[in-house]
């Protein structure tokens, strides 16, 4: 074999061993092109096949590579020099220093390509809308749910420490003698038989007269009135000779009789019934004694009720004990127990009439209307 010959068996080697290593790393590249890998190691594997059965008569040039001319010396790889007498070159490193190789070539390209797909992809996986990576909005997303979080811990806690607030009852200060004065839900102000006592500062909505008695018709004492307050008197009460109801928004009042003595006539006389939006019930007798009436009074079935029993212009303790007994009221309360005069209420007096539910309010006190 001539140093021609070994130089091509040598060449032949090398490119089935560079198939070889191409082949295998074939096995590495990213799946995303199967295809390319596969066509590109049949070729280089057809190319390695054609050099085989060539017997090393044609091969593909490699690099730079050129075969000595005939006649001139050719490189003799044992003493590592060339025929025109440079020194000799390494077949595989000239095989490396030219150009690259088809598989170190493609194999760059495919690399350099799938890192930077990988690269891209993993740059715009970081990146959101407004140039923001995953973790800045995921902070903020996490920001955001302890937010809501605790914002809805804050408007629970504070829906549980303060509840929706229900209407305030209507509340009733006994000024003594038979003057009351009523503060409904809505905030209005009704006057009853102003004369006695002190807290006729608010301004009243509504004055209500049960006849025409100094003691019971002092409106007068009620400086401050509301734009639009009204005054019903027994006139109006009376009007027709018929016991009048007057529907008010916060309040319906309903005439009823009252006088039955000598002291008081029926036709100058009333009491009331008062009904609040809350379906409060309260009743005033006004200066009477038992009337005809009273045994209807059950069917309105009343919360409060006050019954005069001075028993001197009035019926005493124990008829406004049977009175109360017909009307069966919820609450019953004596008032009116003594006659005018500076004293406005008396509880010895008051505490002898012993009706059943029996309620006793002095004067100058206030209580809640409830049912």
């Amino acid at each position: 074999m001539n140093k021609k010959q070994l130089i091509l068996t040598c060449l032949a080697v090398l490119c089935v061993m560079l198939g070889i290593s191409y082949a295998r790393r074939q096995k590495g590249i990213n799946q995303e092109q199967p295809s390319v890998s596969a066509e590109k190691t049949e070729t280089a594997q057809e190319k390695e096949e054609q050099t085989v059965e060539s017997g090393g008569d044609t091969l593909e040039p490699q690099a730079n590579f050129e075969l000595p001319a005939d006649g001139e010396n050719a490189a003799d790889p044992a003493n590592g020099s060339s025929g025109n007498g440079e020194e000799g070159s390494d077949p595989e490193k000239e095989a490396g220093a030219g150009e690259v190789t088809p598989a170190e070539g493609e194999q760059s390209a495919e690399e350099k390509t799938a890192g930077e797909e990988a690269a891209e992809g993993q740059s715009e996986e970081d990146k959101t809308e407004g140039g923001k990576t995953v973790e800045e909005k995921t902070a903020e997303g996490q920001s955001a749910e302890e937010k809501t979080a605790e914002d809805r811990a804050a408007e629970g806690q504070s829906g549980e420490e303060k509840p929706a607030e229900e209407a305030s009852p209507a509340k009733l200060l006994y000024q003594g003698h038979a003057s009351i004065r009523i503060t409904t839900a809505e905030g209005k102000v009704i006057y009853i038989d102003p004369f006695a006592g002190e807290g006729y500062e608010p301004a009243a909505d509504l004055i209500l007269i049960t006849h025409g008695h100094y003691d019971h018709n002092n409106a007068e004492l009620v400086e401050n009135r509301n734009p639009d307050c009204q005054i019903i008197t027994w006139a109006e009460a009376l009007a027709g000779g018929t016991h009048q109801t007057f529907d008010l928004d916060y309040v319906t009042v309903e005439a009823v009789e009252a006088g039955y003595n000598q002291n008081h006539s029926k036709n100058e006389c009333v009491g009331y019934v008062l009904t609040f939006s809350d379906g409060v019930k309260v009743y005033v007798t006004g200066d009477t004694s038992r009337t005809e009436q009273m045994p209807m009074l059950a069917e309105k079935e009343i919360d409060y009720a006050f019954y005069c029993c001075d028993g001197v212009y009035n019926m005493d303790p124990e008829e406004a004990a049977e009175c109360a007994a017909l009307v069966r009221a919820k609450h019953n309360i004596p008032y009116h127990v003594i006659p005018a005069s500076g004293v406005f209420f008396d509880r010895v007096r008051a505490e002898q009439f012993q009706a059943e539910n029996r309620l006793i309010i002095d004067a100058g006190e206030e209580i809640e209307l409830v049912k």
